[in-house]
């Protein structure tokens, strides 16, 4: 009997270490898919449109834990250094090496997630995308909001000043008490209880839903003009134009001179992670101004929130699979879904920065989420401990109150959105030019070279 009883204990032991091998397996594959799953193909049949979901899982599943090996493999093979320094760089749970707390150099190591975006959305073929798990509002209900914040500001104002109506207009001067400037600020931030938040019906009678709709659409209302491509780092701060940075730059990033929409989707490689952007109060280029200006033309009627066209405080981002912005924050904003899928990563403001500092990533338990391009977080590495995930579908407004942070991922091939600032901009504006300056007087040249990736082209 005793026999038999050690017998069983050691069949019980045996069991236990096999599932806890299997369970450290599965973490392993679903956190890191390593830079292989690039150029992995998921199973037409098994994640076909009404295909099995739980299949199509596990065929992801299976596929990120066979592109992690064949990553170590290439990593062994390009470096010549071994498992456990290739999981330290990766952040792999694994190995006890995640990025700690003031680890801002930390970048894994990334090429191209445009097939990350695809094995994404191949996951829910058939099926809905992961629901988005913010709060939402009819443009009715934001209307009404509004305007009963603005009736209650413009009573407190001085009753003998004419009220502007159009208080960030460029060449005027800040009116930090315009009821309007007020408002916006406070809806912004009060609209949804200090959090992000979804409003609906925005796009009603906006000719952009259709003029939008597709690629072919989006590059035919483009047309041919010649767009500066944007880049973006931790050490810029800010978007800058990719054709403006020093000439090192420029040659070890490949930055692109101006080019067509049809060309930078035809040539797109988020490794680069080069995308159009125009901050409308920001921009120095002609060229984007005047693009945001043609196309807020197919955004009408605007919400009564935002800020009139005249005010030049818009903001549009054109992005192809795979594209980013990276966690950060500022001032409120809303921003609306025309084309394409965008997914959204959000943290309250309570998340510290690397150090406290500006213009550097997060930290959520210990662990640095400064990856130039978020896209990582779809297949490589788990979201951020109580982070919103939101897919912004076309149609979808989100209203972000002040200092959220926010990452993005576009997942189709083209994404296109447009909304604006909820507070005035001409408060304090760090100029493109201004952050060339510094790069070139070498302010930021440094930390530039240490967050390039293997490639030494990742924005």
């Amino acid at each position: 009997m005793a026999t038999d009883g050690l017998r069983l204990r050691a069949r019980l032991l045996a069991i236990l270490c096999l599932l806890f091998a299997a369970l450290c397996a599965c973490r392993d594959a679903a956190e890191f898919g390593g830079d292989a799953l690039a150029s992995a193909v998921v199973s037409d049949d098994v994640c076909a449109p009404g295909a099995n979901p739980e299949a199509c899982e596990v065929s992801l599943r299976q596929l990120r834990g066979e592109a992690r090996a064949a990553d170590v493999e290439r990593h062994e093979a390009a470096t010549g250094r071994g498992l456990p320094e290739f999981l330290a760089q990766a952040g792999s749970a694994t190995s006890g090496a995640r990025p700690k707390a003031g680890d801002h150099a930390y970048r894994p190591v990334v090429e191209d997630y445009r097939r990350d975006a695809e094995a994404f959305l191949k996951t829910y073929s058939g099926g809905n995308l992961p629901s988005c798990n913010l709060a939402h509002a009819s443009l009715a209900e934001a209307n009404r909001t509004f305007s009963k914040m603005l009736g209650t500001l413009m009573m407190q104002s001085d009753a003998q000043q004419e009220v502007d109506v159009h208080p960030w207009v460029a060449d005027k001067p800040v009116q930090l008490g315009n009821p309007y400037a007020q408002a916006r600020r406070k809806f912004g931030n009060e609209m949804f209880g200090g959090k992000p938040g979804l409003v609906k019906g925005v796009t009603e009678g906006w000719p952009a839903m259709s003029r939008w709709a597709s690629t072919e659409d989006l590059i035919s209302r483009v047309g041919d003009r010649h767009i500066p491509m944007m880049y973006w780092t931790y050490n810029t701060g800010t978007p800058i134009r990719a054709d403006s940075l020093p000439e090192n730059m420029r040659s070890k990033l490949h930055a692109p001179e101006p080019e067509t929409l049809a060309e930078y989707l035809a040539h797109n490689d988020s490794g680069h992670n080069f995308f159009v952007f125009v901050n409308e109060p920001e921009t120095e280029s002609k060229e984007l101004a005047g693009l945001v200006k043609d196309l807020s033309k197919d955004i009408q009627p605007l919400p009564s929130f935002s800020a009139h066209a005249e005010e030049t405080h818009g903001i549009l981002a054109i992005d192809g699979a795979g594209s980013s912005h990276a966690f950060h924050q500022h001032d409120g904003v809303w921003q609306t879904q025309v084309t394409g899928r965008k997914m959204w990563w959000l943290l309250p403001p309570s998340v510290p920065g690397v150090a406290g500092k500006e213009r550097t990533p997060p930290i959520v338990d210990g662990q640095v989420y400064g990856n130039s391009n978020a896209c990582e977080l779809l297949l490589r590495r788990a979201a951020p401990e109580g982070a919103h995930v939101c897919v912004m579908e076309p149609g979808n407004t989100v209203i972000l109150p002040d200092n959220w942070w926010h990452a993005t991922c576009a997942l189709d091939p083209i994404t296109a959105s447009i909304g604006g600032w909820l507070q005035d901009q001409k408060r304090d504006q760090r100029k493109g030019s201004e952050i060339i300056s510094a790069l070139e007087d070498g302010e930021d040249s440094e930390d530039a070279e240490e967050n390039g990736d293997d490639r030494d082209d990742k924005r």
